[in-house]
């Protein structure tokens, strides 16, 4: 009893310690500094996924990297080459990681690229048996899983295990 009883006290004033004011409390933190209670809450502060826009980069080597949106809105657009399924939610590392490398190298000109958002689409999770982020799903013409797989850094690689 006497432990709990002096534990009480130190627990409170580390905790209280946390919440104390400073003089740079008005100050933003920078992006490094700044913790996500929840995945929801890094959704509300991150573009949503039809805000993306595709970066020249991405248009110049022929492939396409688009929005689930972009995609459901001209499927036939999409017929030519391979297209894969990248489950991407913006609190993963490893998803940001791939992002980054797809939109700074492009997309390899026989291959699609749609970029679903992990959180919201769980009708195609359950569809394609996604259980985590980061997966990729190669699909027929007719959205027919072909294949299944996860950590792929960049477009050549996803490529590579699309063929």
């Amino acid at each position: 009893m006497k432990k709990i009883a002096l534990a009480t006290p130190a627990l409170a004033a580390l905790l209280l310690a946390g919440c104390g004011s400073s003089s740079e409390e008005t100050a933003t933190p920078t992006a490094s500094e700044t913790v996500a209670e929840s995945p929801a809450e890094v959704m509300e502060e991150s573009p949503s996924a039809d805000a993306m826009e595709k970066t020249p980069e991405v248009m110049v080597t022929g492939g396409q990297y688009v929005t689930e949106t972009q995609y459901r809105e001209d499927p036939a657009a999409f017929q030519e080459g391979n297209t894969v399924l990248f489950f991407y939610a913006p609190w993963c590392p490893d998803c940001q990681e791939t992002d980054k490398s797809i939109q700074q190298t492009g997309v390899p000109d026989d291959i699609n690229i749609v970029k679903i958002d992990f959180d919201n689409a769980n009708d195609l999770r359950k569809e394609y048996g996604v259980t985590q982020q980061h997966t990729f799903v190669l699909i027929g013409a007719d959205g027919e899983e072909i294949k299944k797989w996860t950590g792929s850094f960049s477009a050549e690689d996803i490529n590579a295990k699309a063929t």
